[in-house]
């Protein structure tokens, strides 16, 4: 489904990068998924819109900044499901993490294709939880991301992009990018200690 999609939107010119859980895969963390995320302008939703359609997903949902697809891949298992999710954008900030992943594709399961940055995903993950708390695996993927990226995520640039989001978005960062650094501190002599072995 990804090969398909991805060769999709290239077919008919629309940048994309892959987001969401998939994105962490593409990074090292793999975990389970029910859908793939595609960060895509919303200058190109028209085209990308032909693109899925072309290859069996329809609309199903729209909100404000994305649109869902679905496609049911086999006439004998009619409850099977896939679904995609176009994440529209429109901002700056949207555009310039899209801009970031298409000049810097990523080698993942023997394909190369744009994959959002580190930054740019914990921004995005960040904004999905402001929007919705009870989406409580975006709070793990961030202090994942902050952890095991540290020279990739810079804290000062982090955290002015996510004050151009809204002050709930700043206010989650500052709190976890918080824990992520109390948390390191508090690992940090249990490893030297095992060093020391």
């Amino acid at each position: 489904m990804l090969r398909q999609i991805a060769g999709a939107l290239d077919g008919c010119g629309v940048r994309h990068a892959l987001a969401g859980g998939m994105a962490m895969a593409a990074h090292g963390f793999p975990r389970a998924t029910k859908d793939l995320d595609f960060l895509i302008a919303k200058a190109d939703s028209e085209r990308a819109d032909r693109a899925l359609r072309a290859i069996g997903f329809e609309p199903a949902s729209e909100a404000r900044g994305f649109v869902r697809y679905l496609r049911r891949p086999s006439a004998a298992l009619p409850e099977l499901t896939e679904w995609a999710d176009l994440l529209l954008a429109s901002r700056p900030i949207g555009l310039s993490i899209l801009a970031q992943a298409q000049a810097d594709p990523v080698r993942w399961e023997e394909m190369t294709l744009p994959v959002v940055a580190p930054e740019g995903l914990v921004l995005m993950k960040l904004l999905a939880h402001a929007e919705d708390p009870r989406r409580l695996t975006d709070l793990v993927d961030v202090a994942t991301l902050l952890q095991a990226f540290p020279d990739r995520i810079d804290p000062a640039r982090l955290r002015e992009e996510a004050g151009r989001l809204g002050t709930d978005v700043l206010a989650l960062c500052d709190r976890l990018t918080q824990e992520s650094a109390n948390s390191q501190v508090k690992e940090s002599p249990g490893a030297y200690s095992r060093s020391r072995l």
